[in-house]
């Protein structure tokens, strides 16, 4: 396990996070982010053996859909704020893809569920566990209730992937707000409560102040009513870097 250093403020340090808030500002700019509401964690000191190897299961979101550019989705900005750590080495694995649900993901075997998708060999979980990862995430926000599939159905299939890739630490994002209908907006609320009970400290809140009351996504983070926009990909990039723990 890495330590973190302990020392007494100095020129050096302030230099530091000056020089840290004008690299921040270039990485912000174009994308809608805000300094202001970049409030992150301090990076641990990687060594040889804590680099982390972390695989991106997920779907269009998690695959950059909504962003601007590639660079402003939130798994490249987490990658990118990985890369500001001096000892750092490891890598993002992404093998989220549009439309996907709970079900592509599920372990390689999983026995075939009638009109349901099967399990994508190439981007599952079977497939993450295949790259050796430190750290697994998830992020499935929403398609398993647009297309009515019942909540604990999705739940099961979480449990199944997760219990397939223990050891290995799986974090998994809540749902995120969609201009659906109101009966399947209320779904997704009680699923994003029912994801923070039952993984704890392990669920992400991709929902806090991206929705509204009502479920939909609020206009300033709105791209299209179904992703996030820039300052919406800045929020889940933020929400992940503070949530994870590699030590």
């Amino acid at each position: 396990m890495c330590k973190r250093k302990v020392y007494v403020r100095s020129t050096i340090e302030y230099g530091r996070v000056i020089l840290g808030k004008i690299l921040l500002g270039l990485f912000c700019f174009g994308s809608g982010c805000s300094l202001n509401q970049v409030v992150l964690p301090e990076l641990p000191e990687f060594t040889a053996e804590t680099q982390p190897v972390i695989v991106v299961l997920g779907s269009s979101t998690a695959a950059g859909a909504g962003a601007s550019a590639p660079d402003y989705s939130w798994v490249n900005r987490f990658e990118a704020f990985l890369q500001k750590s001096p000892s750092y080495n490891g890598k993002v694995i992404n093998l989220a893809a549009g439309g996907y649900t709970t079900y592509h993901i599920l372990p390689a075997g999983t026995a075939e569920t009638k009109s349901r998708p099967t399990p994508d060999l190439a981007r599952n979980i079977t497939a993450a566990l295949a790259h050796k990862p430190t750290m697994i995430i998830i992020n499935l926000p929403s398609n398993d209730i647009a297309l009515n599939y019942p909540v604990d159905k999705v739940l099961n299939n979480y449990r199944l992937v997760v219990d397939a890739a223990a050891p290995v630490p799986v974090y998994i994002t809540t749902t995120q707000p969609r201009n659906l209908s109101q009966a399947q907006r209320t779904t997704l609320k009680r699923l994003k409560e029912i994801t923070k009970e039952v993984y704890g400290i392990k669920a992400i809140d991709f929902w806090t102040d991206i929705a509204r009351a009502d479920g939909t996504i609020k206009s300033e983070f709105n791209m299209d009513g179904i992703h996030v926009n820039d300052r919406g990909h800045e929020i889940l990039f933020q929400r992940v870097a503070n949530s994870v723990k590699f030590r």
